[in-house]
């Protein structure tokens, strides 16, 4: 264990995505794990690692990048071929989406920006953005086993 209590060797194979709930303080993640914030590193340093992703991410002639999961939500892949979604190409593992907003109209004059009561609820409206309610962490990923 470490002062972030994950198992050293957890059994989880190189290139496993974990949700961790805690906070993450520099240089407090056990040296098998690294944040996945799209930091660049050498395939050199972790050729296991690099086998398991590639460059799925991103990458040069001697790096690749890890997955960067900030600010993302996270959606399964389909096995296999591509998919289609909402007339966009899915790729697969380490494809991404932008967001999309359906176009849809309502006979109702524009709601106050700021909270507003409906019925016995509170809803909170935005100019900006929809979004579902959403809560924060951080994604983890292991890099060898040790």
């Amino acid at each position: 264990m470490n002062d972030l209590n994950i198992p050293q060797n957890d059994g989880s194979p190189i290139g496993t995505v974990i949700a961790f709930a805690g906070n993450i303080v520099h240089g407090s993640l056990p040296k098998q794990w690294l944040l996945c914030d799209g930091s660049t590193l050498k395939m050199a340093q972790y050729p296991e690692l690099y086998r398991a992703i590639g460059d799925l991410y991103g990458g040069s002639a001697a790096t690749f990048n890890l997955p960067d999961f900030k600010g993302q939500f996270i959606k399964g892949a389909s096995f296999g071929a591509a998919t289609i979604e909402n007339s966009t190409a899915v790729v697969g593992v380490g494809s991404t989406q932008e967001n999309d907003l359906q176009r849809h109209q309502y006979g109702y004059a524009e709601p106050t920006i700021g909270t507003t009561t409906q019925g016995d609820s509170e809803v909170k409206v935005s100019r900006d953005k929809t979004r579902p309610s959403v809560i924060f962490v951080n994604y983890l990923i292991k890099v060898y086993c040790k």
